[in-house]
């Protein structure tokens, strides 16, 4: 949603709504979801679906956003090391050798880095 941040709002208007003293915009509700982290379907329970799917949208926007660079940064990286293999007086056979080596070894350090993230977790349900 373009925009959403453009326009802040006080801890005294914070304070305000957490107390109950005034109804809360759909804009500020996202805005305070993502500062304490709470799920769209947190919000959608509260009886607020408007907002809901606000903070959806915006929650994806941001995913995108950052996978669209990493996935573009990872990517060219990866090519250039692939067309560097490539390059190399080698027999095709162990050029491709060397790319599935250099491919493999990125999923290895991707199922490595998922099973620290999985380590690193709360146990759940308490």
């Amino acid at each position: 949603m373009k925009g959403l941040t453009e326009k802040s709002f006080t801890d005294r208007t914070w304070a305000n709504y957490e107390q109950g003293k005034s109804h809360i915009p759909d804009r500020e509700l996202v805005l305070m979801a993502l500062v304490v982290g709470a799920s769209p379907e947190e919000i959608r329970e509260a009886g607020r679906a408007n907002a809901a799917a606000i903070l959806r949208q915006e929650t994806e926007q941001r995913h995108s956003l950052s996978m669209s660079r990493a996935s573009r940064r990872t990517a060219q990286r990866l090519e250039k090391a692939i067309d560097q293999i490539n390059a190399l007086s080698l027999p095709d056979e162990q050029r491709k050798a060397l790319v599935d080596l250099l491919l493999e070894k990125v999923d290895t350090l991707l199922d490595q880095h998922s099973r620290q993230v999985d380590i690193l977790q709360p146990p759940r349900g308490s």
